[in-house]
């Protein structure tokens, strides 16, 4: 049985060892920049605007890589105090950095959405699903979610 975690305030949660922890992995400052680039540069050479997610629509691989090893090597001149020759380099080793990110997490988004379609289709409850739900107490009894708040219904032993 899993331990729970008591607040002073007197509420309980399950331990939460062994779980991911974004607000501990990732930084908010360097999302935060990373957002801004993003924003920066949805204006594409036409002069029009794109979607900041755009990117999600597929990118190859291969740009993904190509980009990622342009910007490494524009990020390493610059780390080891060389300037930059490159006339479409980025104009700083932040900006360097925000681009070595978006190369990277588009190129894993790509290899993780493969993986997820090659997956059996999600076995969650759908929308007005009745499944069972555990009280903080120990007691199971039946659950329906209806697109919005869990409807709780009368306390049964599955």
């Amino acid at each position: 049985m899993e331990a729970n975690r008591v607040f002073e305030s007197g509420a309980t949660r399950s331990d939460d060892l062994g779980r991911i922890d974004p607000e501990a992995a990732l930084s908010p400052l360097a999302l935060e920049r990373y957002s801004e680039y993003i924003l920066k540069h949805r204006r594409q050479s036409d002069g029009a605007l794109r979607d900041m997610d755009n990117w999600q629509k597929g990118i190859p691989l291969a740009a993904y890589a190509k980009g990622l090893w342009r910007h490494l090597l524009h990020f390493w001149q610059r780390h080891r105090g060389w300037t930059v020759v490159d006339p479409k380099a980025a104009t700083s080793i932040e900006e360097d950095l925000c681009a070595i990110i978006f190369n990277a997490q588009g190129y894993l988004h790509e290899i993780l959405k493969e993986q997820r379609r090659a997956e059996p289709q999600d076995t969650r409850p759908s929308a007005a699903d009745e499944h069972v739900v555990v009280s903080p107490d120990g007691i199971p009894f039946k659950a329906t979610i209806n697109d919005g708040p869990i409807v709780y219904g009368p306390r049964e032993r599955p």
